[in-house]
């Protein structure tokens, strides 16, 4: 599928770019020391290297830099998750498909800033259906689903060697979180916020959590029931929550929303930009760029 970006200073995303490079799954991007990573699975999933790639822009006056590939020594099945720990950036992919007779372990690339290449080992965790990393007071958290199960999982990690042992998220302090889709987290006011679709009821659930024992009692965050994962950065201070959607016209654009801590925005709503399914974003020189798979 087509692969597009839209980006903006002041957040009203009207236009659309395109990549010269077909998807997969979604792609993920990141900003790691002022320089944006696209991470993304090439279309048919080719190649010896599992159809990794990854495209880098140094500034927005900057153009994309060509797709290299990324040798995880097995094909992927899923979309990859990137995250920066410790000032380091890796990006991690799910072992072979649970139906796989052969099945390997997930894959975690560590890139060093003075080669450009990415050392490659077995990770710990075993994972399906995505995951999803953030870094809080110094501790990378790790939000997951264990292979054959529909429970939301979480751990933490303060070298990247030593795990904490698994937990699961309760939605109301006593029953299981079964997330629909992948949730997305990041941290903001020293606090995690993970956005659930819980599937509970309709629309999207914020619960908060400060790294060790407390969470905040779940609450409904965005009534409206958008069925794929959102985008979630820091932009002008407030945490910017995107999501892909379709408009009364048929068209299909972006709701962005933006929440200070206490209250959320309605939505700024973008027509004709062809967003399709879960989307990424990041923040580069104060401009939002969103990234998503869509038609022309």
């Amino acid at each position: 599928m087509k692969c597009w970006y839209t980006y903006s200073r002041s957040g009203i995303l009207s236009n659309k770019f395109s990549f010269s490079v077909n998807m997969e799954y979604p792609g993920k991007i990141i900003n790691h020391k002022g320089v944006l990573f696209l991470f993304y699975v090439a279309e048919g999933n080719g190649g010896t290297d599992g159809g990794a790639r990854l495209m880098t822009k140094v500034s927005v006056a900057d153009a994309w830099s060509d797709p290299v590939g990324i040798e995880f020594g097995t094909f992927l099945h899923e979309a990859m998750s990137v995250f920066t720990f410790k000032d380091k950036l890796y990006v991690l992919c799910s072992g072979d498909a649970p139906s796989y007779d052969l099945v390997t372990p997930p894959r975690l690339a560590e890139y060093d800033e003075l080669t450009g290449a990415f050392t490659v080992a077995n990770f710990s965790t075993d994972y399906r259906r995505g995951a999803s990393f953030v870094e809080n007071n110094g501790r990378l958290y790790m939000f997951y689903k264990a292979p054959g199960t529909t429970a939301l999982l979480w751990r933490s990690t303060g070298d990247m060697a030593t795990w904490s042992t698994p937990r699961s998220v309760k939605i109301d302090g006593v029953r299981d979180l079964h997330p629909a889709v992948e949730p997305a987290v990041i941290s903001y006011h020293g606090l995690i916020h993970l956005i659930v679709k819980s599937g509970t009821q309709p629309g999207w659930e914020l619960m908060r959590f400060d790294g060790e024992s407390a969470w905040a009692c779940t609450r409904t965050f965005i009534g409206k029931d958008h069925p794929s994962s959102p985008g979630v950065a820091i932009h002008n201070g407030l945490l910017k929550v995107a999501f892909s959607d379709t408009r009364p016209n048929g068209s299909r654009g972006l709701d962005l929303y933006a929440y200070d801590g206490n209250s959320l925005s309605s939505p700024e709503s973008s027509f004709e930009l062809g967003a399709q399914f879960q989307v990424s974003m990041a923040v580069q020189d104060d401009y939002l760029y969103v990234v998503y798979r869509g038609r022309s």
